[in-house]
């Protein structure tokens, strides 16, 4: 499959097309500015980085697969004012230009669907807003986090969305249970991960729909992995540097992060046994292990700690090709390498902007790869590629219109272990499968639920249903409580930021 790598450099203000195969340029885009804003000079910040003011798509009614649908739409962010850019093939310039209800930080397209897609835009006071393409219409806007939103990712299935915020909290938000008529106005993620203490730069998940991993980076110097369908920390790794992006391979067994030192570690996630080299390979991770990452000397040091050594900047965003024989990385003097992976040397260089030089051209802020559009590969034949459909404006009001039945409802994920549906266990009064929401009369016992105020679960058998009269609004009998116990919550949070930050600062400076 030929594939292009998409390169998108923060100074100069274009969008390029590189071939990966022999670094040529392909195709551009302009008037593209999200340079992002410069860090003081007491450390990192998550700001530094507008790594995900991006995102590549599918318009709404193309077929394929979220991996094989022809990319044909480029949303990008504009710097740190409300403005959004739709770029489509065959114009340069942007095909349509928009104001949002405040400046984002971050975006992400849903997976290729027939029928239509959705928008989503993580904002920099923590909210996420919900538009649906090609209507435009503002469906959902949520008090998702108490700082900007830096990364957001949609599961192959398009069903379950991973937010990242600077509060240093991941959320994972089930799409099925926010637009769900009977769901209150204040959805729950099903699952809040709190285990960084500094912001989150980024966050990927593995592909599929049934059990996933997700991967996690933090300005305090982890990636952690996790369990998307129980929620539990699977395991930690320790760096020597603040992580900023991350990548996993199509088999899941690698990870790679990319920090702020320059440097990129390869991090095994699985493991043979030495000198036997037929044996079927070991996890490297589960029950919360701590595994700690060294610099090592050179590019060829054993894989366990190994690492791509070539750039002479902060890391700003990392890929593995469709074959994960490759991995493309860009850092923050614009500078994107093309390394072969087994080997872990670079194989060429690509250049984000029209300097023959990387120096000072910008930072090389998104890194995104798909297969080769075909009026590249055939030029000057007509193609479906280079028709843009109609897109309306998005609102900034929320007014619900559409018809949302194309939404499937939640599929249940099943614990490798256990065999235990996730949906045999509600964590939380405040999101509820829709078999429970349509049913006025269907206890919350029937899916192992006590009832609002209460953690314990009872065992969810068939035969022992209660089918008492209880209705979908016991949910809500306790909402004004907890609302102002979030409130509550939400200032300590606040209060223990500012002194993890001025910890920090210190830190840097007594070095």
């Amino acid at each position: 499959m030929d594939q292009v790598c998409l390169v998108s450099n923060a100074k100069e203000g274009s969008i390029r097309i590189m071939d990966i195969k022999t670094g040529s340029l392909q195709y551009s885009f302009k008037q593209n500015m999200h340079e992002p804003a410069v860090s003081n000079s007491k450390g990192s910040s998550a700001r530094e980085y507008g790594t995900h003011c991006l995102a590549v798509g599918t318009l709404p009614g193309s077929n394929g697969s979220s991996i094989t649908a022809p990319i044909n739409l480029v949303a990008s962010l504009q710097a740190d004012r409300p403005l959004l850019h739709l770029y489509g093939w065959g114009k340069e310039t942007p095909r349509l230009r928009f104001g949002l209800p405040e400046a984002m930080s971050s975006i992400a397209l849903s997976p290729a669907r027939v029928g239509t897609g959705l928008c989503v835009g993580g904002s920099s006071s923590g909210k996420l807003y919900i538009w649906e393409i090609p209507s435009g219409e503002l469906l959902r806007v949520i008090d998702g986090h108490y700082r900007a939103i830096r990364s957001l990712v949609f599961t192959d299935d398009g069903q379950t969305l991973i937010s990242a915020s600077d509060d240093a909290t991941i959320h994972v938000w089930r799409l099925g249970e926010i637009f769900h008529p009977k769901t209150p106005p204040a959805p729950k993620p099903l699952h809040v991960w709190s285990d960084h203490t500094l912001p989150i730069t980024n966050v990927v998940v593995g592909r599929g729909s049934g059990t996933l991993r997700a991967f996690s980076v933090s300005l305090d110097a982890t990636c952690k992995v996790w369990d998307l369908a129980s929620g539990k920390l699977l395991a930690t790794f320790l760096l020597p540097s603040a992580a900023i992006t991350l990548a996993v391979d199509a088999k899941e067994t690698t990870l790679v992060v990319g920090c702020t030192n320059g440097l990129i570690y390869q991090l095994p996630l699985y493991k043979g046994i030495k000198n036997i080299p037929d044996q079927p390979l070991r996890s490297n991770i589960g029950d919360g292990k701590v595994l700690s990452v060294d610099a090592p000397a050179s590019n060829t040091e054993d894989p366990s700690h190994a690492c791509f050594k070539g750039h002479e900047s902060s890391i700003t965003s990392v890929l593995f090709d469709f074959t994960g024989t490759k991995l493309i990385s860009g850092d923050k003097s614009g500078q994107v390498i093309v390394w072969d992976v087994a080997s872990r040397q670079p194989i060429r260089h690509l250049s984000s902007g029209s300097a023959v030089t990387a120096s000072g051209i910008g930072a090389a802020t998104s890194l995104h790869i798909f297969p080769t559009p075909q009026f590249l590969l055939r030029p000057g034949q007509d193609s479906e590629e280079l028709t843009f459909p109609s897109i309306a404006p998005f609102s900034r009001i929320m007014e619900q219109k559409s018809n949302l039945s194309w939404l499937p409802p939640p599929q249940p994920w099943f614990n490798d272990n256990s065999g235990v549906s996730l949906f045999d266990t509600v964590p939380s009064p405040g999101l509820l499968p829709h078999s429970i929401l349509d049913g006025e009369n269907i206890s919350y016992k029937t899916f192992g639920y006590k009832g609002p105020g209460t953690n314990g679960l009872i065992s969810n058998s068939h035969s022992n249903f209660d089918t008492q009269a209880t209705t979908h609004s016991e949910p809500q009998l306790d909402f004004d409580a907890i609302h102002k116990e979030n409130n509550q919550l939400r200032e300590i949070n606040e209060q223990l930021y500012k002194r993890l930050l001025s910890l920090s600062d210190e830190s840097s400076l007594s070095k």
